[in-house]
Parts: C-alpha cells; sequence; structure tokens
C-alpha cells in the first residue's frame, strides 16, 4: 500500500467515525420529536417554532387570550409552562382561518373578531422569518451545493472515493466477498485470477462466507441505526437499544432500514454508487463538463507493455471501471487511485514507470478530446515520475 492509499483510509475512515458522531453530538440532526433541526447544539427552527409546543387559552376578561409554551414534550401540560411575552402569532381556529396576533408583556392578545375557539394551530413568528429562512437554510445548503460543484468540476467524485462512509463499505464488501468466492460480486460471469500481474495472490475459500454474510448484516445494522439517529434523539435510540427497550416504530425502522441495506451491500454496491446516488452522478456531470479535470491519464505510447498484464489495474477499481478507456467509459470515476498503485505494482519488477498517472489541466486533454473522436499530443512531462 502506497502513502497516498494509507491518507485515503485514513480520510475514509476518519469521515466514517464522523457520520456517526455528528447526531450524538448534536452538531447537525432532524429532531422529529420537536420538528426542527438542530445545529452545533442549537435548535435552528427558521424563526418557526412548532404548534405542537403551544397553547393558547381564555384570560380572565372574554376579549383577552394568553399563550403558553409547553416545554413538556410528553404533553402534560401541568409542568413547564411558560406565558409568551411580547411576540407575534400566526393563529388559526376550527374553521381553518388564520389570524396575526401580537402578545403584550405578560402573553395575552386581543381575541381576534371572528376567531373561534378553541385555537387549533398556534406558531410563533419573529420579525426575521425571511431573515431566518435566508440565513440560515438557503445560504447554507446553495454555499455547500456550489462547493461541491466546484469541487467535482475539479477533481470529479473526490467526495466519493475519500470521504464517503458507503463507498467505504463497498470496498471491504468487495475485498470479502472475492476471498469468497473469487470474484468481488455475484454478478461477475468468472472469477478474478487468484495470482495477477500486480503480485496479488488471492486463493478463494467458501468459508470467508461466512466474515462476509456477518459484515454486510453488521453494516447494514449500523447504517439503519445510524441513519436513524438524525431524526430520533440518539442518546434515547442508543440507550434503547443497548437495553433492548425499543419502541415499536423504532423497531420497525430499524428493520426496513436494516433490509434495504442488506440489499444494497450484498447485491447492489458499486452498481448503487454508479446508477442510482444522485450525489454521485451530479458529481460526474460537473466533472464530465470540465475537459482539463483530474482525471487518470493513460500512457498510450507505451501500450505494448499492457500485453503481458491481466488488467490488473481494471480488477483494482471498485467502480469495474476501464482506467485505460476514455474519459466517458471512467464517467463514475471515483479518484481512489487503486487502478495506480496496481499498475506501479505491475511495472515494479522491470524498473519501469507506471502507465497510469493522475492528469489535470492540459495534460487531461487525451482522455477529454478522446470523447469527440480527436487525439491531443500529450507533453512528455505529463508522465515524468518527477513531476
Amino acid at each position: 500500500m502506497n502513502t497516498m492509499q494509507r491518507w485515503r483510509y485514513l480520510s475514509l475512515a476518519l469521515f466514517f467515525l464522523a457520520f456517526f458522531l455528528v447526531p450524538v453530538a448534536d452538531l447537525f440532526r432532524y429532531d422529529l420529536y420537536q420538528q426542527h433541526f438542530i445545529l452545533l447544539g442549537k435548535p435552528l427552527s427558521l424563526g418557526l417554532d412548532e404548534a405542537r409546543n403551544f397553547r393558547a387559552a381564555p384570560a380572565n376578561e372574554s376579549a383577552l387570550m394568553v399563550a403558553f409554551v409547553d416545554s413538556n414534550l410528553s404533553g402534560q401540560r401541568d409542568a413547564g409552562e411558560k406565558r409568551l411575552v411580547e411576540t407575534k402569532l400566526a393563529i388559526a381556529d376550527e374553521s381553518g382561518k388564520t389570524y396575526k396576533v401580537k402578545t403584550n408583556a405578560v402573553g395575552e392578545f386581543e381575541k381576534p373578531p371572528g376567531l373561534r375557539t378553541p385555537v387549533v394551530s398556534l406558531v410563533l413568528l419573529t420579525d426575521a422569518d425571511a431573515q431566518h429562512i435566508l440565513l440560515y437554510l438557503l445560504l447554507p445548503f446553495v454555499a455547500l451545493g456550489i462547493t461541491l460543484a466546484l469541487i467535482a468540476w475539479r477533481w470529479g467524485r473526490l467526495y466519493c472515493g475519500w470521504l464517503c462512509p458507503h463507498y467505504s463499505v463497498v470496498e471491504i464488501i468487495n475485498g470479502l466477498m472475492r476471498r469468497a468466492s473469487g470474484k468481488p460480486n455475484i454478478w461477475m460471469k468468472k472469477p478474478l485470477p487468484n495470482q495477477q500481474s500486480d503480485g496479488r495472490d488471492i486463493q478463494p475459500n467458501a468459508w470467508y462466507w461466512v466474515p462476509t454474510v456477518i459484515a454486510i448484516l453488521l453494516f447494514s445494522l449500523l447504517w439503519a441505526v445510524g441513519i436513524l439517529s438524525y431524526v430520533l434523539p440518539p442518546r434515547e435510540l442508543y440507550f434503547n437499544l443497548y437495553h433492548f427497550s425499543l419502541g415499536e416504530w423504532e423497531l420497525l425502522a430499524i428493520l426496513v432500514v436494516t433490509l434495504i441495506f442488506f440489499l444494497d451491500f450484498a447485491f447492489a454496491r458499486h452498481l448503487f454508487c454508479r446508477y442510482g446516488c444522485s450525489v454521485g452522478i451530479l458529481q460526474s456531470l460537473f466533472w464530465m463538463n470540465n475537459r482539463r479535470a483530474l482525471v487518470v491519464g493513460f500512457d498510450r505510447s507505451r501500450v505494448n507493455e499492457c500485453l503481458d498484464c491481466d488488467a490488473s489495474c481494471e480488477i483494482a477499481c471498485p467502480m469495474m471501471l476501464p482506467p485505460r478507456g476514455i474519459k466517458r467509459k471512467k464517467f463514475s470515476c471515483t479518484q481512489c487511485m487503486l487502478c495506480i498503485e496496481a499498475c506501479e505494482r505491475v511495472q515494479m519488477p522491470g524498473q519501469r514507470d507506471t502507465l497510469l498517472r493522475m492528469m489535470d489541466k492540459d495534460c487531461s486533454l487525451n482522455e477529454s478530446e478522446h470523447d469527440f473522436g480527436r487525439r491531443t499530443e500529450v507533453a512528455k512531462e505529463c508522465f515524468d515520475p518527477k513531476k
């Protein structure tokens, strides 16, 4: 394993860990019970707090009502109630008609003409609703989208190959399944060679199906719990899971999501990455539109050196892509560079330089121009090992 791959695996491991720790630390998640986002430990309701946390009741005078906030999510309104002081409310009665009111210093407000009690909907408003939505929802998501688009335009599916938790599982299951059957997936018609040109020697052993199935089950369960922790209180979820005291809804959700991921990890994996992942496909579309983007380049002037190779570079690719092909055939390349590492091992005995190399700017034009039936002369320094 070369230095680049060590850094990549470290990046994948850290991001995989972060994926599960983010909701636990309340850095970012959506609370299904409180019905708002939590960002950096603070509720992010965009200035619109949920009606279920408030209630309005008649005051002493018939023309007045008072608004209460209930901090007790269990629904017992005899504890934790506070009056809403000097705030704006949107209220609705049984007929569905909506009114906007403003409370005074003690939480009272005048009953709007025509309002029928009881109040069935009450929403807390702020003077900065539009500003909250713009600053805390639209701008962050737009900024994140632009950042990912620029990264993809320049470096392709860098997120997939270096950060994506799903992709890290794909690589692990591929390796285990090859140990068990000689094939990284069940859809491959023929098993891979036991001894490869890059020096790998993998003898299939059916006993490896046991750890393979166990790994698929564990990763499926782990992913199911991890995803649910983004919408349910994670501490409560993990506590109930540890003590086998999950509620019916929680248990059903975990079982269904686990089944979905079991089917994915057992049968789809890289196929989902290639054809089903919208994040990956969008990255590829941006990448394809930049002819000078980072791409695996193939030194076609030395193509004869590939004649005695068993396509070790293609075998090494978790996405089953042809690294020596044109850019269009590498549409879903994740920039993992495992193909380059395999080629380096093939060329190592003869002390020859690798035929595959990551290229960008003018050096990447040869791979891009082939898509249009044109060939661009590649400068020799593009394959210079000292470059």
